[in-house]
């Protein structure tokens, strides 16, 4: 069915899971086939950014903790978890969204590392992974987390744009997968000045580029973490545990340069590991991390590519900005380096760049408005300054819309969600645009509109009957409960009591079964309106919207999917 006329038949486009190919009959095309415009591309991905972390979006008006505090909505246990000061000097990002477009109804269609970062590289939503389908098979209860790896043999992002002529790159965070049997452990208190252990490091580090580069599609990979920098998946001891930006941001200069003296186009794929979490700056993972510490090893000296830790302080200092908002401009310095070395390189103006979050912390792992992320995007030649987008978009358009930004077509990709964005960055405004999104987080199913969400959880009867007990003992002790709709108890411990990630704080009906929420009037999603008279045919047309749009899907849900 032609692209456009299936847009018109269902207002989300869902299709059969497939490879990410050309069909039969369609040759790849070729820098010559296409001509010498093609752009080259970088993608910021960074991690955890909620809205009010970055100065372009009003915060009172965009869902955040720092907006819902701000109108008294929340009673809050601790204080860090806002802004007392709301003002972030984010220059160069703030940039991107004058000079190119912002996007204010852009979504993740999972609110989780695994399942969002699956579907920016694929189309595709993170519940039709190869790996997860296999230990979920369709037609059955699926539990969306952060199982939903790329498969080695799964069409991506990367392999699309290597038919089109480019050579690919990757620096950062992967979080997708990767074979633990290839790690050597290393003792967490090792010590990784030890040439032993060293040794040790360098050798998991290369196996895991390796391994990247071979089952992904990515030509050069570096600046490698496989997962969180917390995360010892690969094989490092802990004092090497660290953010270290200036190192990631390093291997993306270093690949810009070689890709502006290449004759072929270059699509790098840059993935921050900040700011993950708020107000990290004052826990040791800014001033007190150690700059040599890498998931490669120790570094001879620190790496270099932007402004010193120490200058954003002082920065924030002239500025009479609260020092604990500086994980924000540590951040956008990476982001100005990137955009500094375009210009002098001389390709800024033919240059795709699009920067965008994997989720929010807010939210995080749950189907409300943690799932909306800041998105902008910047294209000289192709985007009008200050161009504005409310149409609802989401991750699952970023394949077909960088595919055919490079000269490709997106009708000729298969198996993918999305749909290009290229038109709604141009300024126009489809007739035949989505009008409702799916999305998904655990045993939690959501249809967003332009106006409406309606979020439903559906657990297993097992999951029901942990819930009831963790619901009894908090009311005959008091205490907080910690059991949430995937049937888990929350796993950290970091002084904080309740539900993982707080959700229960920031949206008091958290444990209704069914919720229904004017996003128009209240974007923090404090007053479900599922039980008022007044909104059942609301109701009703969204619970049969969300069947529509689970048909395709591989698994079940409750009543709307069997």
């Amino acid at each position: 069915m032609h692209h456009k006329q299936h847009l018109m038949r269902r207002p989300l486009s869902l299709m059969l899971l497939g490879s990410l190919c050309m069909p039969p009959g369609v040759s790849a095309a070729t820098p010559e086939t296409i001509g010498s415009e093609q752009p080259n591309i970088i993608f910021i991905l960074v991690d955890d950014l909620d809205f009010d972390e970055i100065g372009v979006y009003d915060h009172e008006r965009f869902p955040s903790r720092t907006g819902a505090h701000a109108r008294n909505m929340t009673e809050w246990r601790e204080d860090w978890r806002y802004y007392a000061d709301p003002r972030m000097h984010t220059p160069e990002i703030d940039s991107l969204a004058r000079e190119g477009a912002r996007f204010d109804r852009f979504y993740v269609t999972t609110a989780i590392c695994s399942p969002s970062r699956y579907s920016f590289l694929t189309g595709r939503y993170g519940s039709r992974s190869r790996p997860f389908t296999e230990e979920h098979p369709p037609g059955t209860e699926a539990l969306v987390n952060w199982s939903t790896k790329l498969g080695p043999t799964e069409a991506n992002l990367p392999r699309a744009l290597n038919r089109l002529g480019y050579r690919t790159g990757m620096v950062g965070k992967w979080h997708l997968g990767f074979p633990r049997e290839l790690i050597d452990p290393v003792p967490g208190d090792a010590d990784p000045a030890d040439p032993e252990i060293a040794r040790q490091i360098r050798a998991n580090y290369a196996r895991s580029v390796a391994y990247i580069e071979e089952t992904t599609g990515f030509d050069d990979v570096s600046r490698l973490y496989l997962r969180n920098k917390e995360a010892g998946a690969l094989g490092i001891p802990d004092s090497l545990r660290h953010h270290n930006t200036e190192w990631i941001t390093e291997g993306a200069l270093e690949f810009i340069e070689r890709g502006s003296e290449a004759p072929e186009p270059f699509f790098l794929f840059v993935s921050l590991t900040i700011p993950h979490s708020q107000f990290e700056a004052i826990y040791g993972e800014f001033t007190g991390a150690d700059p040599l510490a890498t998931p490669a090893g120790l570094l001879e000296e620190p790496a270099t590519g932007q402004p010193s830790r120490e200058s954003i302080y002082e920065r924030l200092k002239a500025l009479g900005i609260d020092p604990r908002n500086a994980m924000a401009t540590w951040m956008d310095d990476s982001v100005g380096a990137i955009l500094g070395k375009l210009e002098t390189r001389g390709v800024a103006e033919n240059t795709l760049v699009v920067f965008t979050s994997d989720h929010q912390s807010r939210g995080k792992f749950t189907c409300y408005e943690g799932t909306r992320v800041p998105f902008l995007a910047r294209w000289p030649r192709n985007i009008a300054p200050e161009t504005r987008v409310a149409s609802l978009s989401a991750n699952i358009d970023l394949v077909p819309t960088l595919y055919e930004a490079a000269g490709g077509n997106a009708d000729d990709l298969t198996g993918i969600d999305g749909e290009s964005l290229l038109p709604l960055l141009s300024g126009e405004r489809p007739s035949h645009w989505r009008t409702a999104l799916l999305l998904e987080s655990g045993y939690s199913r959501a249809v967003v509109t332009p106006r409406w969400k309606y979020l439903a959880n559906r657990p297993p009867e097992a999951v029901v009957r942990k819930m009831d007990a963790d619901r009894k003992a908090f009311t005959r002790t008091g205490e907080l409960r910690d059991m949430n709709w995937t049937g888990r108890e929350n796993p950290h411990d970091w002084g904080e009591v309740g539900i993982r990630y707080v959700a229960d704080v920031d949206f008091p009906n958290f444990f209704d079964y069914d919720q229904l929420y004017d996003l128009e009037n209240d974007p923090f999603e404090q007053v479900n309106l599922a039980d008022y008279p007044h909104f059942q045919d609301i109701l009703k047309a969204l619970k049969r919207e969300m069947s529509r749009q689970l048909e395709d899907m591989p698994h079940t849900f409750g009543e709307f999917h069997q």
